[in-house]
C-alpha cells in the first residue's frame, strides 16, 4: 500500500510537470540527486568526493527530436568536495566545494569549441532529522549556494556565454525534503528526496539582468541489500525548470522537463568506505521552443564516515 503511495506521488508529479516545461545544462553546480541528504548523527564528521559527467547532443521541439544542428553537443565534468558534521543528534551541518575540471561545447559547422573551467559554488547547507522510528527516517534541509567561483569568464578574449559560466552568477536557494523507509525483515528499501531551487537575478557589468526560471526536483528510488556491503537501486527522478528571464522578460526558448531512469550501485568496499554510482538516462523531455537536451549523466563518489 504505501509502496503504490509512493507511485501516485511521482505520477502526479510527471503529470503537473507537463505543463511547466529542460535545459541541458546552465550557470554554476548541477543540482543535486539526493544521493546522501540524511543525518550524519551526533559528533560524526562525513568527507565525500563526487565527480559527474554530462554529455547533451540532440535538439528537442517540445516533445519531438528534431534534425537541427548548431551546437553539435554540449558537456562537462565536475567535481565537488561535500563534507557535514553532526551538530547533535538530529542536526548535520554540511558544505560543498564545486569545480568544473571542464565546460564545454562544440559546434557542427566549422568545428569551432568553446569551453570553461574552474570553481563553481560552495553550498552551505543544514539538515535535520525530524523523525526516525518504525523503519521511517525523515529530513527536511535548506541549502544557500554561494557562488564563489568565476562568472563572466572568457575564451579567446571572447565572453562565454551563461549557461558555460562556472559560477551561478548569484546566489540559489534551494529546500529539499529527504524521507526513507526501511520495509521490516526486507531487504528492501525505499527513498525520496524532493527539492525547490530558486536563482537570484544575475547582475555584473556584461550581465545586467538575468534569472534562471525555478527549478523542481522529484525523485524516487527503490532499494535491494543484495548482501550487507552491496545494494543495487533504481532511482526515477524528474526535474522540471520554469522559464528564464532576461531583463524581467520571459525567455521562450528556456524551461523544460525532463524525467529519468537512473539504475545505481553502492558497495562498502572497507568498513565506514562506500562507493556509490548512478548512471542516468533520459526516457522522456519536453522544452519550449527549440533546445539541446540531455543524453545521459554519469555519477560516482566516495564518501567516508568516522567520530570526531
Amino acid at each position: 500500500m504505501r509502496t503504490f503511495t509512493y507511485l501516485l506521488i511521482v505520477i502526479f508529479m510527471m503529470c503537473f510537470s507537463y505543463f511547466a516545461d529542460a535545459q541541458c545544462c546552465s550557470a554554476g553546480n548541477p543540482m543535486s540527486c539526493g544521493m546522501d541528504k540524511g543525518s550524519t548523527g551526533s559528533k560524526v564528521f562525513s568527507v565525500g568526493l563526487t565527480y559527474r559527467n554530462s554529455y547533451s547532443d540532440t535538439y528537442y521541439s517540445g516533445s519531438s527530436k528534431s534534425d537541427y544542428t548548431y551546437i553539435d553537443n554540449s558537456g562537462f565534468n565536475f567535481a565537488s568536495l561535500d563534507v557535514s558534521y553532526g551538530l547533535g543528534s538530529r542536526l548535520t551541518l554540511g558544505a560543498s566545494l564545486g569545480y568544473f575540471v571542464s565546460k564545454d561545447q562544440q559546434f557542427s559547422n566549422n568545428g569551432y569549441k568553446r569551453k570553461a573551467f574552474g570553481l563553481g559554488d560552495m553550498d552551505i547547507s543544514l539538515r535535520y532529522l525530524a523523525l526516525n522510528m518504525a523503519g521511517w527516517t525523515l529530513v527536511p534541509g535548506f541549502t544557500l549556494k554561494v557562488p564563489v567561483g568565476q562568472f563572466d569568464q572568457e575564451f579567446q578574449n571572447v565572453i562565454l556565454p551563461i549557461d558555460l559560466q562556472p559560477s551561478s552568477g548569484d546566489f540559489r536557494y534551494n529546500t529539499s525534503f529527504f524521507a526513507r523507509k526501511q520495509i521490516k525483515a526486507s531487504r528492501w528499501s525505499f527513498q525520496t528526496y524532493n527539492a525547490v531551487e530558486v536563482s537570484g537575478t544575475i547582475a555584473t557589468d556584461r550581465t545586467i539582468s538575468y534569472k534562471y526560471g525555478n527549478v523542481y526536483l522529484l525523485s524516487l528510488t527503490t532499494n535491494y541489500g543484495i548482501r550487507p556491503t552491496l545494494t543495487a537501486g533504481l532511482q526515477l527522478r524528474t526535474e522540471v525548470r520554469e522559464k528564464a528571464e532576461d531583463k524581467a522578460v520571459l525567455l521562450n526558448h528556456t524551461g523544460g522537463m525532463i524525467v529519468y531512469a537512473a539504475p545505481e550501485i553502492s558497495w562498502i568496499f572497507i568498513p565506514d568506505w562506500a562507493f556509490t554510482a548512478q548512471f542516468h538516462q533520459p526516457i522522456y523531455k519536453i522544452v519550449n521552443g527549440l533546445q539541446l537536451t540531455n543524453k545521459f549523466m554519469f555519477m560516482a563518489g566516495i564518501r567516508t564516515n568516522f567520530k570526531l
